[in-house]
C-alpha cells in the first residue's frame, strides 16, 4: 500500500516488515496498562505524523508516513528524508514507530529498518530474551509518547509461548527508567511536538506511578 504524507512531499511504495508490534490489531491484551482520564481527545494518527514532519522529521530530516501494509524504516538517500512507515491509520503503530526511531542511534538510523531483523514466533528462550528486551526498552518509551499524545497504549506481547505478565512488567520497569532520566534531545523534541505540556503530562504521570509502588499499572 502507498504511504503518502503532503508535508513530506512523497508518495512511494514501503516494503513490508513482517509484524508490527504496536498495532492495536494483533490481539494482544491490555495488560493491566489502563489509560485512566484519556478520554476521546487523543491525537489521531495523521495529527501525530503532521506534528512530527512539521517540526521534528524537517530539523532531523525525517518523515513519519502511515498506511503501510506492514511498518518499515527506511535511510535517508538520494537528497529524500529517512522514512518511518507505520502500519494503516493506526495512532499506537505511529508511537511504537516513533519510539524505535527515538531509541535509534546515528549508525542504526544509517540502516534499513534500523539493521534489526524480524523473528517470528515461536521463540526458544534465547531468542526470547533478546526480542524481550530489545521491546520492553522500545515498547517502554511508546508508554510515554501515549501518555503525552493521550493515546491509549496496549502492551504487544507478540510471543503466544511466553508469560505476558512478565512482558508487562518488564514494559512497566523500561517505562519507569525512562521517566526517571534526562530523556535524550531527539526524543524529547518528539515528546515537545506531541504536546507543548509534555513535561508537566510526565510529571504528573511521574506522582502518579510513585504514590502506587512498583508493583502497580499504568495509570494515563
Amino acid at each position: 500500500m502507498a504511504a503518502r504524507h503532503p508535508s513530506c512531499g512523497l508518495h512511494e511504495q514501503a516494503e513490508p516488515r513482517s509484524a508490527d508490534l504496536g498495532s492495536p490489531d494483533l490481539g494482544s491484551p491490555d495488560l493491566g496498562f489502563p489509560n485512566l482520564g484519556m478520554g476521546d481527545h487523543g491525537l489521531a494518527d495523521h495529527d501525530i505524523a503532521a506534528r512530527f514532519n512539521a517540526d521534528v522529521g524537517r530539523r532531523y530530516h525525517a518523515c513519519l508516513l502511515g498506511g503501510a501494509v506492514e511498518p518499515l524504516y527506511e535511510p535517508a538517500r538520494a537528497g529524500l528524508p529517512a522514512r518511518i512507515h507505520y502500519r494503516q491509520d493506526f495512532a499506537q503503530s505511529a508511537l511504537h514507530e516513533l519510539a524505535h526511531w527515538c531509541i535509534a542511534g546515528a549508525a542504526r538510523r544509517a540502516l534499513p529498518d534500523y539493521g534489526y531483523w524480524y523473528q517470528p514466533p515461536p521463540r526458544d528462550p534465547a531468542l526470547r530474551a533478546r526480542f524481550f528486551a530489545v521491546e520492553g526498552r522500545v515498547q517502554g518509551l511508546e508508554r510515554l509518547l501515549a501518555h503525552v499524545a493521550r493515546v491509549r497504549f496496549h502492551v504487544s506481547v507478540d510471543d503466544p509461548g511466553s508469560d505476558p505478565l512478565d512482558f508487562e512488567a518488564r514494559v512497566m520497569a523500561s517505562a519507569r527508567a525512562w521517566l526517571a532520566r534526562d530523556l535524550p534531545p531527539r526524543t524529547q523534541a518528539v515528546l515537545a511536538a506531541l504536546s507543548p505540556d509534555w513535561r508537566q503530562r510526565l510529571r504528573v504521570l511521574a506522582k502518579v506511578w510513585s504514590s502506587q509502588g512498583s508493583d502497580s499499572g499504568c495509570p494515563i
